[in-house]
């Protein structure tokens, strides 16, 4: 309808006035990135929840408390340089956080919890094609669980609000759409 023509038009408005090297560059960052992804602040950051999650592998150190627990000597360098790299207030990759503050009981909950969305998102595949709304809440979810991505902190208040709000929505909409079939 017009909507969808509207929507189009804007869409291939924007897309067009993007400088046309764009997609090269982004690219390149990315390849030089993921190239010396463990010397970065973000592998570093992974690595260091890696070795906590070794010390506390069933229960890990608790949400919230990356952020004391890695200064520690026993995870790492703790000259002033080396816990910049290597220390912040959470990880910035979800599996990590959850690994290091949750262990691997608290992290194959999350995993399951995942799991079982996703079945659901299959279980109602045509309503969530056949209804643009839902087809995109999916969609943004997948990015939100990217498990290379930096993200922001799930035990963090607001940074883990978007993600329960598409979680949440996609889950009550996929509902009411299924009892009206």
């Amino acid at each position: 309808g017009f909507s969808g023509g509207l929507g189009g038009a804007v869409g291939m408005m924007f897309v067009n006035g993007l400088p046309a090297n764009m997609g090269d560059r982004e690219m390149g960052e990315s390849k030089r990135e993921s190239a010396g992804y463990t010397q970065s602040a973000y592998g570093q950051l992974v690595i260091s929840s890696l070795a906590i999650w070794k010390e506390n592998p069933f229960f890990g150190v608790g949400p919230k408390h990356f952020r004391s627990a890695c200064p520690d000597a026993k995870y790492g360098d703790t000259s002033k340089d080396a816990l910049y790299m290597r220390c912040s207030l959470h990880p910035h990759n979800m599996y990590a956080e959850w690994l290091s503050e949750t262990g691997g009981i608290g992290t194959a909950l999350l995993l399951v919890v995942i799991a079982m969305w996703s079945l659901t998102c299959i279980r109602h595949f045509r309503l969530t094609i056949s209804d643009p709304v839902l087809a995109g809440l999916p969609i943004g979810i997948s990015i939100k669980l990217w498990p290379i991505a930096a993200t922001p902190s799930f035990f963090l208040g607001w940074a883990g609000v978007p993600s329960w709000l598409f979680i949440g929505w996609m889950l009550a909409r996929q509902k009411l759409l299924s009892e009206r079939a």
